[in-house]
């Protein structure tokens, strides 16, 4: 229990912690100061911030899925709201789908917070072995060094595994004559209060944690400590992330001092102290009936307190800056505790772990978008490097005497390489979203058009006639005799998308519901409520150049249909069951919905199925290597 005397005294050190988060460096970027570091660093510290950097980036691009997702079941839920549907397994679904995405986010944020820690320990094996091969003739030519314990400087050098260090230093009692209480603190045995603190410090932040360990020494200081003292250890102790605590009381007041230094940080962090009038809160409980004995009593007490509250307040606020998915321990604390002291504390610590989270998104959402710019920089110029491609059409009458006909373009893009997220969370058979490595191809600009249709095979199956207007009412048989006519008259493979290849090359780079972004417009798409198909290319292209791949008509793919993408393959190839004779369209239609536009939505039909909805598109696959 807390006394009065300690309440107020912790109630001006929350005071001060305020200043002290106002005062320390904000959340520094994490990649940009491990970019610095590890520049000259080993191989497995390059290793580790490159895993680190995929995992943080994989981990953004997730979460803004996730909140879109989790918007979405709410949304779902509002309206089994309304219309009152009381179906108990439909909450259950809803309930369980957030559950999955909670789960994810947990296990990708755990992964992110351990890449951090190890590759803080692994800069920290690398710099304390560097000191450790210097430190026998440093200690033989420096007095200094008589000040510290060597035995316990070799440990900390030689302990590998990340975490925070605390120092205390032996209290210091002004040499004053007018200091009435100087003996009192003189023969205080300042080593035995502080075990006090070592032993809380172990229950909370035990150095074997994972999470959060601290490493205490009260008896590290074989005297007492300064300013320039503190800077001579940071120089030798650079390695070990570390707070040092030092304390010097006279006839009115205790200063409680505290440096800072990161790993591999150049210089200490001098914050400004905390004074605490020890003097006057010995007079007050003189007054309200304490004997001199028991008032010191009380302020020594305090003092221990103080350095519980200000050594865990410490700790976690090193880890937030580390880690800012790190949920500090004085939460807990203050949980098992209720002591209203602590509130000010915790509610401090709150606010900055809503600071460092805040500028950790912001700093995940430039380096998604630098890396977005940088994706987006190589493919235009793999485009570049691979121009069109037109193969010409020839439809009409021919013999030895005339040629009567007409001359049409397939044109088709270079669709360059690169890994991507397939599938949504928006229905089951989207699910489970995973990565998908896409080797570069050749895809149809357009849709294959009416008259393309009619110059390879010879007819023409359309409901909405023109020439211009995409090809409908074509089965997947159609559309792979298509394929096989159009490859024996140019010697060239040609064939439908794989479903992966079609929503890569839809996506085209974007990870939201359409490649325009999260919603479909009047003015980016032929869908419901033209009435028909439009000519191809009327509308804008995506960022790939390719045109109508929202609405218009749907899409064959090569696949055969699967409830789900649980074993599908994450190499771009097809997904085929020879007994199934269900297929896969994409797109949409002039008919549809925009939801049914989406990116990752699936329809199924049986590779005879024909109706004014359904055309195609084709591909051409590179040969291996072949850019």
């Amino acid at each position: 229990m807390i006394d009065p005397a300690s309440a107020t005294a912790l109630f001006q050190l929350a005071t001060w912690t305020m200043r002290f988060i106002n005062e320390r460096v904000k959340f520094d970027n994490l990649t940009q100061k491990k970019s610095s570091v590890t520049k000259s660093s080993s191989s497995a510290i390059s290793k580790l911030d490159r895993e680190l950097k995929a995992a943080e980036l994989k981990y953004y691009q997730g979460k803004i899925k996730h909140d879109r997702d989790s918007l979405a079941i709410e949304k779902q839920k509002l309206a089994n709201d309304n219309i009152r549907i009381e179906i108990e397994e439909a909450r259950l679904g809803i309930d369980t789908d957030r559950l999955k995405l909670s789960k994810q986010e947990r296990k990708d944020r755990l992964e992110i917070s351990r890449l951090h820690r190890e590759l803080l320990r692994e800069i920290q094996v690398e710099e304390a072995q560097v000191k450790l091969q210097g430190i026998q003739t440093d200690w033989d030519k420096d007095t200094w060094f008589s000040k510290i314990s060597r035995p316990e400087t070799i440990k900390i050098l030689t302990q590998y595994n990340h975490r925070l260090l605390i120092l205390t230093s032996p209290l210091y009692v002004a040499q004053d004559r007018y200091f009435e209480n100087a003996q009192d603190f003189r023969e205080w045995s300042f080593d035995q209060a502080m075990r006090k603190v070592n032993t809380f410090l172990s229950q909370y932040y035990p150095n074997q944690s994972t999470e959060c360990p601290v490493q205490f020494y009260y008896d590290y200081f074989r005297e007492k400590i300064s300013k320039i003292d503190t800077d001579r250890l940071q120089d030798l102790l650079t390695s070990v992330a570390t707070y040092v605590l030092y304390c010097d009381i006279d006839n009115d007041s205790v200063n409680f001092w505290v440096v800072h230094w990161q790993t591999q940080q150049s210089e200490a962090t001098h914050f400004l102290p905390f004074e605490w009038n020890w003097h006057e809160t010995k007079d007050l409980l003189i007054q309200q009936g304490q004997t001199e004995v028991e008032a010191i009593r009380s302020v020594k007490q305090t003092i221990i307190e103080i350095h519980r509250l200000l050594t865990a307040y410490l700790a976690d606020s090193y880890y937030l800056t580390i880690d800012p998915f790190y949920e500090p321990q004085l939460f807990e604390i203050f949980k098992e505790q209720e002591q209203a002291a602590l509130q000010p504390f915790v509610e401090s610590l709150r606010e900055f772990q809503v600071e460092q989270r805040t500028a950790y998104y912001q700093e995940l959402a430039r380096i998604e978008a630098e890396h977005s710019r940088q994706e987006l920089e190589r493919q235009r110029t793999e485009i570049q490097k691979n121009p069109p491609i037109s193969i010409d059409l020839f439809y009409g009458v021919s013999n030895a005497a005339f040629s009567i006909g007409v001359n049409f373009k397939l044109d088709l893009l270079y669709i360059p390489g690169g890994n991507y997220r397939m599938g949504s969370t928006e229905k089951a058979d989207e699910q489970p979203q995973h990565q998908v490595n896409i080797q570069p191809f050749h895809m149809g600009k357009y849709p294959i058009t009416q008259a393309q249709y009619q110059a390879v095979m010879g007819n023409n199956p359309a409901c909405f006639k023109g020439d211009n207007l995409p090809v409908e009412q074509v089965s997947w048989d159609d559309a792979i005799a298509f394929c096989q006519k159009l490859s024996q008259r140019t010697g060239t493979k040609y064939t439908l998308p794989s479903e992966s290849q079609w929503e890569y090359a839809c996506r085209a780079g974007t990870t939201t519901f359409f490649s325009f972004g999260d919603t479909l417009t009047a003015n980016q798409a032929n869908f419901s409520g033209k009435g028909q198909t439009t000519d191809v290319g009327t509308f804008p292209a995506n960022a790939f150049g390719l045109y109508d791949m929202h609405g218009n008509v749907w899409e064959w793919c090569l696949d055969t249909w699967h409830e789900n993408y649980n074993g599908a393959p994450t190499d771009g190839s097809a997904w085929i069951e020879n007994n199934n004779r269900s297929h896969l369209l994409r797109g949409g239609s002039w008919f549809n919905d925009p939801d049914f536009c989406r990116c990752a939505y699936r329809l199924r039909y049986t590779c005879a199925h024909r109706n004014r909805y359904d055309g195609f598109r084709v591909v051409r696959l590179l040969a291996p290597g072949f850019h």
